[in-house]
This record gives structure tokens, C-alpha cells and sequence, in this order.
């Protein structure tokens, strides 16, 4: 065929059109499917971002509250029903006699943890209610004959029938807790209108003396306020009229005591009152006497050096030393606390963490606030319900106000724990909570 101008004209057949048109198909694909790839990546990288914000920050609770997955969790074996984690007798084996180390707090790793229920004992039942509960407790919820017998004839508590009643207050004060609460009111008379907070009554005295030379009150010595009180309610106190009842002698006691009252004037302890049964001793106000000691290089205990953190308490084996200090010092130490409270929670992040020192099945109701929302990024919320339930007796209340953001948390791991749980508004409404940049809501727990 020829074009008008005499030209020739080539028309290619279809299948020669077919080929540059396929490739020009592939290289748009492959283009498009790049620019794909890289507005997707983009895009999850962006949506991680949101997703770790909203994780990680209460703050948009209103719209993203944590979420997890449901987990039952089993009830241990009976062998746990009395199982307190960090003053576990199980595990006091691990541990050396040196001055009783193995009673001390030792808290299982985290792979030791239990992630289960401690089960009541058998015949386990409500607890009586107050004031009854304060004179008498079921024998089912506290199971053992040998407090029974090595207590009943201290006047601390005797078995009848299928109660424990608790008639007095041991051999020292069988009038009970108000007369010993009255008679220290005689003693230190500012207890009365709240100026004296800070006093520590450690029992019986005889194994004080005997232990590692009284390394313990040194510690006594260490936690007290200047011009703080030590109360001994015990031997070696009143051994003039106690003594038979000690199976020892009076010059043995006599002895125990000069060698007492001797060593805690060395630590700069003043006897403050004695009667009856109590004596109370003072610390030193002021570093006077402290600095007297510094004069005799052969004084004991010999006072602390610079080098020593006298601050040092958790998991810090006791020393032979003695710190100084006075009211001064310590209230202008007390105004730096808050700030070194935030930096010691940085060092020690799995120490508030930790579970108490408490027998399982103590309280009746506990109160959080505020909890998750301070510690999440420390504590593991599993851990803490069940050491929560740990120490809750069975049928009784936790009362959570928390951030909304981890409300629906709380209650999907409670209800694992087999509490029933029920969500309320605050005291503030629903209203008010809106218009708070962490809005609130409190969960019950049975």
C-alpha cells in the first residue's frame, strides 16, 4: 500500500505491536509495585510508631486502652499455703548461720516467681469480724498445734475447742496490748501529742547480748532519728524480780545487764526511764558524744568512715561501725529525700518490686492508686495482682483507681485470678474525668 504521496507505507501485524506493549506493561508494574513498597514500609514503620505511643503512654487511654490476653492462672500445690517469696524457710538452706543471714530477706528470682493462687488450708473459714477478731481467730485458718504448745504458757494464746483465744499479752504483759500502750505513754510522755514518731521496741533482750557482740543494735542504732527511743519490754529489764521465771540466775542477769546498759552508753544511748518491765533508752540529739569517740582511736564500736554509705540498708551485710549525725543534719537530709527517692527508683528497678514481707491471707481490703500508671514500666501488673491476692484473705476487697488506659488490663488478668471485678466512675463523674488528661476509673475487686 502506498500513501498518497507515492510513499510506502508499513503496517506492522498485531503480534509485532504485542511485544514493546508488554514490556512497557512490566517496567509500570515493577515501578508501581516499588513506589508500593516503599509507601507501605513507610506506613508500617509509622503505624509501629503509634502502636509503641499508645503502649507506652497512658496518655492516650480515651482512645487505645491496653489490652492483653486472658490467662487462667492454677492454685498451687498445699505445700504453698503458707509461701511469703522473699522470707522463705524452703530456701533458708541456701543461705549461712553467720549471724542469722538465712532470716533475712532473700527474694527469689524472677524465674522462681510463682504464677500461681496460694490456696487456703483446709477448713479454711470467713474470718471472725471486728472487734471479736481481736480476741479470738478460727484454729482451720492457722492450722498448727505447735504454737499451741510452745506459746500457751506465755499467756499469748491457748487452743478451745475450734478457735485459738488470745487472753493477754505473753508473760510479760498479761494485761494485754492497752496496758503496755499506757504504761509507754508514762515513759515518754511526748508520744502523747504526736512529737515523738519515731521509737522501736525489739522484745526480749538476753539473745541481743549474745549475738555477734550486739552487732544488732548497732542496726537498731543505724534506722533510729536522732534522739530517737529504743524500748527493751524484756529480760534482762526487771531481772531483780523476774529472774526465777528465766531459768537462770540473778548475778547472770545482773551481768547482762551492766554489760547492756555498757554498750549502748558506748554508742552514745542515754537511759532515758525504767519501769516495771520496760526500760527506754535514748539516742544522742547531737554529735557531741560521736565526736568524743573520734578522740580514742580503741573506743567501741569505733565510728564510721567517709568511705561508708551510711544510707546502705537493702542487702548490705551489718557492719561494726557507728554513724554519727544530728537533728540538724538529719532535717537538713530529710529535704533531700524526694529527689534521691526518683534516683534510687532508677538504680533499683526491681526493688519496689518485690513482694512483703507478710503472711499470706493478712488483709481484708487493699487500696491502690495510681499504681500501674507510676511503676508499669518496672513492675509486671501479673506479678503484683497475685501477690495482691497473696496477701488477701479469701472473700476480701481491692479497691484499684487507676487510668483508664489500663482499667480493662487489671481486669482481664483479675479475673484469671478468680475475682469478680467491677468497674465504677471516680467521685468526679464521668463528666469531670473527660476533661483530665489521664482520666480515671476504680475497679472492685472480690
Amino acid at each position: 500500500m502506498k500513501h498518497k504521496d507515492g510513499k510506502p507505507v508499513f503496517h506492522p501485524d498485531k503480534k509485532s505491536r504485542a511485544v514493546p506493549m508488554a514490556i512497557m506493561f512490566v517496567v509500570l508494574c515493577g515501578f508501581s509495585f516499588y513506589l508500593g513498597g516503599i509507601y507501605c514500609t513507610e506506613k508500617d514503620k509509622i503505624g509501629a510508631k503509634d502502636v509503641a505511643k499508645v503502649v507506652s503512654s497512658p496518655k492516650e487511654s480515651s482512645t487505645a486502652p491496653l489490652q492483653i490476653k486472658p490467662t487462667a492462672f492454677p492454685e498451687c500445690s498445699s505445700d504453698y499455703q503458707d509461701y511469703t517469696p522473699c522470707t522463705d524457710p524452703k530456701r533458708w538452706k541456701k543461705y549461712g548461720n553467720h549471724r542469722l543471714t538465712f532470716m533475712e530477706r532473700h527474694c527469689p528470682p524472677v524465674f522462681e516467681r510463682k504464677q500461681c493462687l496460694i490456696p487456703p488450708p483446709d477448713g479454711y473459714k470467713p474470718p471472725i469480724k471486728w472487734p471479736k477478731s481481736r480476741d479470738q481467730c478460727w484454729y482451720r485458718n492457722v492450722p498448727y498445734d505447735w504454737i499451741n504448745k510452745q506459746k500457751s504458757n506465755q499467756n499469748w494464746l491457748r487452743k478451745e475447742g475450734d478457735k485459738f483465744l488470745f487472753p493477754g499479752g505473753g508473760t510479760m504483759f498479761p494485761r494485754g496490748v492497752g496496758a503496755y500502750v499506757d504504761l509507754m505513754q508514762d515513759l515518754i510522755p511526748e508520744m502523747k501529742d504526736g512529737t515523738i514518731r519515731t521509737a522501736i521496741d525489739t522484745g526480749c533482750g538476753n539473745r541481743i547480748l549474745l549475738l555477734s557482740g550486739g552487732i544488732y543494735l548497732l542496726e537498731v542504732h543505724r534506722i533510729l532519728r536522732p534522739g530517737g527511743f529504743w524500748v527493751l519490754s524484756g529480760p534482762p529489764v526487771n531481772y531483780e524480780n523476774r529472774w526465777r521465771g528465766w531459768n537462770t540466775t540473778v548475778e547472770e542477769q545482773k551481768s547482762d545487764y551492766d554489760k547492756l546498759q555498757e554498750l549502748l552508753t558506748s554508742m552514745c544511748f542515754k537511759l532515758y526511764d525504767k519501769k516495771d518491765d520496760i526500760a527506754v533508752w535514748q539516742k544522742a540529739s547531737d554529735n557531741s558524744c560521736y565526736s568524743k569517740k573520734l578522740a580514742n582511736t580503741d573506743a567501741y564500736p569505733p565510728k564510721c568512715d567517709d568511705s561508708l554509705e551510711p544510707d546502705s540498708a537493702w542487702y548490705t551485710p551489718l557492719r561494726p561501725y557507728i554513724p554519727g549525725g544530728s537533728a540538724s543534719v538529719f532535717k537538713h537530709d530529710d529535704s533531700k529525700w524526694k529527689i534521691r527517692a526518683k534516683h534510687y527508683k532508677k538504680l533499683l528497678p526491681a526493688l519496689g518490686c518485690e513482694a512483703f514481707s507478710t503472711y499470706p491471707r493478712t488483709y481484708d481490703l487493699l487500696h491502690l492508686d495510681g499504681l500501674f500508671t507510676a511503676e508499669s514500666q518496672r513492675c509486671d501488673m501479673k506479678n503484683v495482682l497475685l501477690e495482691m491476692d497473696r496477701i488477701l484473705r479469701p472473700t476480701g476487697y481491692a479497691v484499684i483507681r487507676e487510668s483508664s488506659y489500663f482499667v480493662d488490663a487489671i481486669s482481664t488478668i483479675a479475673k484469671g485470678m478468680r475475682w469478680s471485678c467491677r468497674k465504677e466512675n471516680t467521685e468526679y463523674g464521668v463528666e469531670k474525668e473527660k476533661d483530665i488528661d489521664l482520666p480515671e476509673e476504680t475497679l472492685v475487686l472480690l
